[in-house]
């Protein structure tokens, strides 16, 4: 099985489970939560090790690949969901109203997407 598919079916697991036991037990003790939460804390440390060297392990390409890869896909995301704000807001007659709302917001932040040119 590949590192992904196994991260994958991990946090699918964890978030079937955790529902399972919201909807199971819904009127539990506090020491409980907190039972459950310090054994999720052992696990994730005891599990640190193999996380750092084999999840996080250094990127195969190289920083300017990674770089002009994300500049790529965030582009292509902010433009889908732009594009998306449109059409809702041509479908409920108000097709500017949603720019003029969160361009005070969001044009401060743009300089923010952009990439930067600082090596690490």
């Amino acid at each position: 099985m590949s590192l992904r598919r196994r991260v994958a079916l991990e946090l699918v697991t964890l978030a079937v489970l955790t529902l399972v036991y919201l909807v199971v037990v819904p009127h539990r003790p506090i020491w409980l939560d907190a039972g459950l939460g310090l054994v999720a804390v052992v696990a994730v440390a005891a599990t640190a090790r193999y996380t750092r060297e084999q999840i996080w392990a250094p990127p195969a390409t190289e920083r300017r690949d990674r770089l002009r890869h994300s500049t790529r896909h965030l582009l292509v995301g902010t433009s889908a969901v732009a594009l998306l704000f449109a059409i809702v807001g041509s479908w409920t007659g108000r097709p500017g109203s949603l720019f003029k709302a969160t361009m005070g917001d969001f044009a401060p932040s743009f300089p923010l997407l952009l990439p930067s040119r600082s090596r690490r």
